[in-house]
């Protein structure tokens, strides 16, 4: 599991990438800790002048939610995260990348044929 420091709307520069430095995406929080976008590495390719410019949605799962449902969300060339929020106060409680879901998915015993 990668920690890194969440990207605040405002930052610029320097601050979006050493936010980045070390994982190939990372939430965007409002100041209550809540997802409102993301920014991974194709974000910081293109030309801007705030995260808040750059960042893409939030995609947010719920923890109860099944995994199976994060295969097209994170297979469909746009997202490589999916931010898992407290059902409740909508606050970030973790990610899913697609990385995970590749380890969870090849950990499924396949049905017998």
């Amino acid at each position: 599991m990668r920690i890194f420091r969440p990207i605040l709307p405002g930052a610029t520069g320097r601050d979006r990438i050493l936010a980045c430095f070390g994982a190939l995406a990372g939430p965007v929080l409002d100041d209550a800790e809540r997802p409102v976008g993301g920014v991974g590495l194709r974000e910081l390719a293109r030309r801007g002048g705030t995260v808040e410019d750059l960042m893409t949605d939030a995609l947010t799962v719920t923890p109860s939610e099944p995994a199976i449902k994060l295969t097209g969300l994170l297979t469909d060339g746009h997202r490589h995260a999916a931010m898992v929020v407290d059902p409740d106060s909508g606050v970030l409680r973790g990610l899913v990348t697609q990385a995970d879901l590749l380890a969870a998915l090849a950990a499924t015993p396949s049905p017998a044929a």
